[in-house]
């Protein structure tokens, strides 16, 4: 998966205590198609972090990349009750408000004492900031201290997810209690912005590929007429797998 071993942690222990906690939400740790999150976890310098998520993944390690890691044990897919379906299409944020996990999530952070929270997808983000907000009206405990929540957005979570009226409304109603959000793509941040959130509360980090590590040279002469692409990533919709196809047609069309 990239990593191999936990060998870039294997001192941590001694400066951990020196740098702030940084508590890292994931739905499912371990997933091999996410090993970005595990990349930026090892080389946070400046933070020691901590990964909280709800499942692990089969594929996941046994030393868990040397990582520190707190699980819920609870499953992030929601029972698709008829109520929770009927709640979701009238638009009601209170399908995503789990008192449950507010009383797992409130522990697990006063004992991790994290100073900021960094939640991976907005769903992520919605879940735990709703989840400490159910906590406190259900009378549990909160947090030791009111700790920064930032959102991370990814792609789908700001694409595909806002066009469901439920998930919609609930990201709209949760962006007052965010800290901020960071995203890989200008156009999400602005998206972000026309449901209300805070141009000044926005920060833009490329998630994209290395281009001067692989700079285009001359074209070689081709000795056939065939032309081959190679396309690398997962087949699903969202990641536009039918316009790659168009877009390569079109060139080789035109060549």
């Amino acid at each position: 998966m990239g990593l191999g071993s936990a060998e870039p942690f294997k001192d941590a222990s001694a400066v951990a205590s020196t740098r702030p906690k940084l508590a890292v939400f994931l739905p499912v740790f371990g997933i091999p198609s996410e090993i970005w999150a595990v990349r930026q976890s090892v080389d946070m310098k400046a933070f020691a972090p901590v990964l909280i998520a709800w499942e692990q993944h089969p594929a996941a390690p046994a030393d868990q990349f040397g990582l520190e890691i707190r699980y819920f044990d609870l499953p992030w897919a929601s029972n698709r009750t008829l109520w929770r379906r009927a709640s979701r299409r009238l638009g009601c944020v209170s399908a995503c408000i789990d008192v449950e996990e507010g009383r797992r999530i409130a522990p697990i952070l006063r004992e991790v004492e994290a100073d900021a929270n960094l939640c991976h997808f907005l769903w992520t983000g919605v879940r735990v900031t709703n989840a400490l907000a159910g906590s406190s009206a259900a009378g549990v405990e909160p947090a030791p201290k009111s700790t920064p929540i930032i959102w991370h957005a990814h792609g789908r979570d700001v694409s595909k997810s806002l066009r469901e009226h439920w998930f919609q409304s609930s990201v709209v109603r949760a962006i007052p209690r965010a800290a901020g959000v960071v995203a890989v793509e200008s156009h999400q941040l602005k998206r972000l912005q026309t449901l209300g959130h805070p141009r000044e509360k926005g920060r833009l980090i490329p998630c994209g590929v290395p281009m001067a590590d692989f700079g285009m040279g001359p074209m070689p002469r081709r000795r056939t007429k065939a032309i081959r692409f190679i396309s690398v990533g997962r087949v699903s919709p969202e990641k536009g797998v039918l316009h790659t196809i168009r877009a390569f047609a079109a060139v080789c069309s035109q060549w």
